[in-house]
C-alpha cells in the first residue's frame, strides 16, 4: 500500500477489450471448424467434392463497426445449395443446418473459455 493508506488503480481497459474480442474471435473460428468437421461427416458424398469444398471460407474479424463476423459452408460449388435445401426432383439433405443447431449454442462456452486463457 502506498504512503498515507490509499490504493492505486491503473486502466487497462483498451488491453482488456483487445483480449476479449481475441477470445471472441478464436471462439468463432472453434465454432466454425467445428461445424466444418460435422458438415464434412454428414454430407452426401457421391464424388467427394461437396464434402471437400467445406471450409472456413472467411475467418472472423472485427468490421469497423465492431461487429465480429466470418463464413464458413462450401466454396465454388454450385450445387451447394440444392443439397442442402432440395429440389422438385431430389429431396433436401441438410449437413450445413444440422451442424449449426449442434454448435453454435457452443459459442457462447467457446469465448468464455478462450477468455479464460485456453488455447
Amino acid at each position: 500500500m502506498p504512503d498515507g493508506g490509499s490504493l492505486e488503480v491503473n486502466w487497462n481497459g483498451d488491453a482488456v477489450i483487445d483480449q476479449y474480442n481475441m477470445s471472441i474471435i478464436k471462439g468463432m473460428t472453434k465454432t466454425m471448424a467445428d461445424c466444418v468437421v460435422r458438415s464434412k461427416r454428414i454430407v452426401p458424398v457421391d464424388t467427394g467434392t461437396l464434402r471437400n469444398s467445406l471450409k472456413i471460407i472467411e475467418f472472423p474479424k472485427t468490421a469497423s463497426d465492431g461487429t465480429v463476423s466470418g463464413t464458413w459452408g462450401s466454396a465454388n460449388v454450385n450445387y451447394a445449395l440444392w443439397v442442402e435445401i432440395g429440389t422438385l426432383r431430389a429431396n433436401a439433405q441438410p449437413y450445413l443446418r444440422p451442424s449449426a443447431d449442434e454448435n453454435y449454442p457452443k459459442l457462447t462456452q467457446h469465448i468464455r473459455s478462450f477468455a479464460r486463457g485456453a488455447r
